[in-house]
């Protein structure tokens, strides 16, 4: 955890950073349309809902009250970012030195507990090193709330519309995907009229074309070997075929038998390559319903899906459409109670 003193080390950094280059400018005041009353009551410098004494080297002369509707997270005044923010801002950047030190190294932010003065609303108290300090201190955290809520708007605004281009995209589509997906069920069903698959249910017959293709590859599997044998003896016989000599007439019996024995191979290479054909035959047919039955269902498949996200996008624009025209607080101005905030004295214990 940053300690105090590391704490206002990093914010002097940042105040030095954000105040240096606009000494001198003329901010455009902030038109927030509220109420200042000046009441002469004391009131103490604390820093929480537990009254507990402010601290820090510089102090205060003047705190702004005032209540802001609705129980939603507020940022932590604690946090470097929101002090950043705050004195950046055109009120913020038009406070005095010694308020911008006293950001740094006091508490100057109090929030004071959620409907214990007024209903429904928080109460605040935002310290000043002079009664213009702190009434700036407020236009400048009232700004910074309006520009928060106008970016969570913004964020459903663009929600709204990338849900719009993506329901209007898929919507698009879809006529061309429902028409692709009734051409691969026609083919589908086209193919299934084979007495193989007809009887069968769909998921039956894919598991049949299945069973089957692995059938035929096994098939394959033995006439390949086969026809590797048999072209095996036919290099054999052929290489003693060609050491025929004519003039041996005793080895005429031997020739002849080798003659014999080559025409035996060539019909049982033909008979296993008609076999092998006829077997690439069937596995293409049992590819082609697997094929078809997977495009068919592939696509219904995608179809159901964009339809489902169709479904799933317009429930969400719903929901982003209803919290747009019934906002959160969060996403509205904030609302400060008779629109008044009280620049009240401040008593500083010793």
């Amino acid at each position: 955890m940053i300690s105090l003193r590391k704490r206002q080390l990093l914010i002097a950094l940042i105040l030095a950073c954000i105040c240096a280059p606009v000494l001198g400018a003329e901010p455009n005041e902030v038109k927030t349309g509220l109420k200042f009353e000046i009441s002469s009551e004391l009131k103490p410098w604390v820093r929480n809902s537990q009254n507990e004494r402010g601290r820090g080297p510089i102090k205060p002369t003047h705190v702004a009250e005032f209540f802001i509707r609705g129980n939603y997270s507020y940022p932590s005044f604690s946090g470097i970012e929101v002090i950043k923010t705050l004195l950046k801002s055109s009120a913020g950047r038009s406070t005095t030195q010694k308020q911008r030190q006293f950001v740094a190294t006091s508490d100057a932010f109090a929030e004071m507990g959620y409907g214990n003065k007024v209903l429904n609303y928080r109460q605040f108290r935002l310290y000043g090193v002079s009664e213009s300090d702190a009434k700036k201190m407020v236009q400048a955290f009232i700004q910074m709330l309006t520009d928060r809520a106008n970016a969570k708007r913004e964020e459903y605004l663009k929600l709204r519309k990338e849900l719009e281009d993506k329901i209007g995209e898929v919507k698009k589509n879809l006529p061309e995907k429902e028409t692709e997906a009734k051409a691969a069920k026609g083919k589908y069903n086209e193919i299934k009229k084979n007495p193989r698959y007809f009887i069968l249910s769909d998921v039956g017959a894919y598991e049949k074309a299945e069973e089957t293709i692995l059938q035929m590859n096994n098939m394959l599997d033995t006439i390949n070997i086969e026809i590797v044998g048999i072209r095996a003896k036919l290099e054999t016989i052929e290489k003693y075929r060609a050491d025929r000599d004519e003039n041996q007439r005793v080895l005429k019996v031997a020739y002849d038998k080798l003659d014999y024995m080559f025409i035996e191979q060539m019909v049982e290479l033909k008979g296993s390559e008609a076999r092998k054909e006829a077997v690439l035959k069937i596995r293409k047919q049992e590819e082609e319903f697997l094929n078809s039955f997977d495009q068919w269902t592939g696509l219904e498949r995608e179809l159901d899906r964009l339809k489902d996200s169709v479904s799933t996008s317009e429930r969400e624009l719903r929901g982003v459409e209803e919290r747009l025209a019934k906002p959160r607080p969060d996403m509205l101005p904030p609302k400060v109670y008779q629109n008044k905030v009280t620049i009240y004295p401040v008593r500083v214990e010793e």
